[in-house]
């Protein structure tokens, strides 16, 4: 039966004197009209809440309630305790962890300041990272190495450059990356001296794996260099007092920058390699995984017939040529991947010895290029190896220590196949100049150049005309004939009959000079003029009829041009 609230009162109070608080915390059921009192107690109906309106008359705890529990609300997250923060923070992954330092304003502060910043060197370290490069912060390295996106454009999944410190899509890579003979084209009145303080990358336009025999600059970084190296030069021109020191300081600053971002970027690179492996393996180990479970079930499910001799025979002649040209497809690719990371380790040991060489510009331009040491026989015996054999820099270092022997076997060769090209007739036998010094030996471009795939370096005047010895030494032509071919190859100018004997012209008929004894260097040093015959009688011509007249003239160089 239910009970009144006078009646609650008064078994509340005859509980008590049992010494009991309640019905329910007495030791047995208390039987009261043949019914237990467990079962004639009901509760309350509970009242219903009274309802409270604003002015307008509406619910003020109507959609409060409701958006708080709807609304995920991390306004307040900043606002734990410092230790429970650093918890949370270092079970998130970086990527995550940079997304929530760019969510707002607060939790940019708060994971940029100290205390709570120490999560990016405790993520690095977690993460085996190498340590920030020069000029970056721990917070600034985390977003520099797990942050996909372009520095320039903005484009995802870009790749990272750590010999610049950028992250580089290949749109901008091809735009603003510049060679040596882009400087020349694009600064034509700075000295190409400046670019070595200019950090540099030995990692071609196209891709990520090792790409070029020459190095290849930022565009702005090239811009920076050059506006303070001018400034510099300004100042000793005008012999302002302490400009000479001041460069020499800018000079020392900058190859010790150059210096800790190439040891820096061997480690970085090492270690992106590394997870970029481990994120490849752990992918494929998710798909055999999921391969295999699925193949259980298969197999569970349908039971395989017996192949006999026919039906294999038959498959085989059906699927053994694409299963053949994909196993060799595939072991080519690994052969070329092999081959570009060893050459890489020699390139980048190459780069480095010319960085610490004190040889003047104009004798390194006659150094062998990358891809000419490729080709030496005790490299090629280190690249061939299989695959599966890891290669490492403790192996090309006989060939390191031989560098300077292999320069002066490169030049001695060249020298040599450059003279075989000459005739007889243009020399004289031990004659004091060497042939190829003479102002009459004339070479041009090669013609067996690969359209798709040549580069040419020092082409002189648009790469056509190559006269003396110290244009054709510091011209370096190379090119694959075949598509597939994973190193390119040298080409040397060819001999060219028809110019020479226009520049013996030049030299014995116009100068009256002696043409197996005059040099180029001579010539240049003469700097006599020439004038074109045929412009001359069209100039003739509009002179007679009053109209406007010039003379083009030409240096002897350029006054062989005109024959190609």
């Amino acid at each position: 039966m239910a009970r009144t609230r006078g009646q609650k009162a008064l078994d509340e109070a005859g509980n008590a004197e049992l010494g009991a608080t309640s019905v329910n915390d007495a030791p047995g059921s208390v039987k009261l009209g043949g019914a237990s009192t467990h079962e004639t107690y009901r509760r309350e109906p509970q009242r219903k809440r009274t309802r409270i309106t604003n002015e307008a008359g509406k619910s003020i705890f109507s959609n409060r309630g409701r958006s708080e529990r709807g609304r995920k609300d991390l306004s307040l997250l900043p606002e734990l305790p410092l230790d429970i923060l650093l918890q949370i923070f270092l079970l998130l992954d970086p990527e995550d962890l940079l997304q929530v330092m760019v969510a707002n304003k607060d939790f940019y502060r708060t994971l940029v300041r100290p205390p709570l910043n120490i999560v990016w060197k405790l993520k690095r370290e977690e993460y085996n990272a190498p340590e920030p490069a020069p000029g970056f912060t721990e917070a600034k390295w985390m977003a520099f190495l797990f942050n996909s996106e372009c520095c320039v454009c903005g484009a995802l999944y870009s790749g990272v450059e750590f010999f610049l410190l950028k992250r580089i899509c290949r749109g901008c890579r091809k735009e603003h990356y510049l060679s040596r003979e882009d400087f020349g084209r694009n600064f034509p009145d700075s000295d190409i001296a400046l670019l070595d303080f200019v950090p540099c990358s030995y990692y071609g336009t196209q891709s990520e794996i090792w790409g070029g025999n020459e190095p290849y600059y930022w565009e702005h970084d090239v811009q920076e260099t050059e506006t303070a190296w001018k400034s510099l030069q300004k100042g000793i021109s005008s012999k302002k007092r302490g400009a000479p020191k001041r460069l020499e300081a800018f000079k020392k600053e900058r190859r010790e920058f150059i210096d800790k971002i190439k040891k820096a970027a061997d480690s970085s690179n090492e270690w992106a390699s590394y997870l970029r492996e481990e994120r490849v393996e752990t992918l494929r180990t998710a798909g055999t995984a999921s391969f295999s479970t699925d193949l259980q079930i298969s197999q569970t499910e349908v039971r395989i017939p017996l192949i006999i001799s026919p039906v294999f025979e038959t498959l085989k002649e059906k699927y053994e040529k694409s299963i053949v040209k994909g196993r060799d497809e595939r072991l080519r690719r690994l052969k070329i991947k092999a081959t570009y990371t060893r050459c890489n380790i020699l390139a980048k040991a190459w780069h480095s010895w010319l960085s610490l060489s004190t040889a003047p510009t104009s004798e390194t331009l006659t150094y062998p290029r990358t891809h000419d040491l490729f080709h030496l026989p005790e490299v090629k015996a280190i690249l061939d190896l299989d695959p599966s054999i890891p290669v490492t820099t403790k192996d090309f270092q006989p060939i390191i220590d031989d560098f300077p022997n292999i320069i002066s076997r490169f030049i001695a060769k060249r020298t040599e196949d450059l003279t075989k090209q000459l005739p007889r007739s243009n020399y004289k036998k031990d004659s004091s100049p060497h042939p190829l010094k003479l102002a009459t030996s004339v070479f041009c471009k090669p013609s067996n150049l690969s359209p798709k795939r040549e580069y040419g370096y020092g082409q002189g005047e648009q790469g056509e005309v190559h006269i003396g010895w110290d244009m054709l030494s510091t011209c370096h032509f190379s090119a694959s004939e075949n598509k597939k071919d994973v190193l390119l190859s040298s080409r040397l100018p060819g001999y060219s009959d028809i110019l020479s004997q226009h520049a013996r012209m030049l030299v014995e008929d116009v100068c009256g000079f002696d043409p197996y004894t005059t040099t180029a260097k001579q010539m240049d040093a003469h700097d006599e003029r020439f004038y074109c015959e045929l412009c001359q009688e069209s100039n003739d011509l509009t002179r007679f009829f009053g109209g406007p007249w010039e003379i083009e003239s030409f240096t002897w160089r350029s006054a062989v041009r005109p024959q190609v």
